[in-house]
């Protein structure tokens, strides 16, 4: 495993005991911090897939371990969620529009469609027509 990689793991591993417990308090807050940072990844992918800019309109590794996250301190298994239902939607679109341009794209891609099936499994939705 790449030292980068083991880098972004014990990231998560320090913030995930602190986003559980802020998904515990302060509903209003919880959600609007998500629904921005839900925002800000769904715009940079829609601007460079609009511009057909030359950087990789794919998520980074740190969107996808913050999405990879949101499983574990919110239940999955709930149909309609203020964060899973958006997250779920921004992987579909991210999964089927973004293109396949080099081997990162493609681990890129292998990163987001293991997110989204940790996401819809426990539901037993099949995404992104299932959300």
């Amino acid at each position: 495993m790449s030292r980068h990689l083991l880098c972004r793991c014990r990231q998560v591993d320090m913030l995930l005991p602190s986003l559980y417990e802020m998904s515990q308090k302060n509903t209003a807050a919880r959600a609007a911090a998500w629904k921005a940072v839900l925002s800000s990844i769904h715009h940079r992918v829609s601007k460079r897939l609009a511009v057909g800019s030359q950087r990789s309109p794919w998520l980074t590794l740190g969107d996808v371990l913050l999405l990879r996250m949101a499983t574990h301190v919110y239940p999955p298994t709930d149909y309609r969620h203020p964060v899973l239902t958006p997250a779920t939607l921004l992987l579909g679109r991210v999964i089927m529009q973004c293109p396949l341009r080099s081997a990162a794209d493609v681990a890129a891609g292998l990163a987001c469609c293991a997110a989204l099936i940790e996401m819809t499994t426990e539901a037993g939705r099949v995404s992104p027509e299932g959300t």
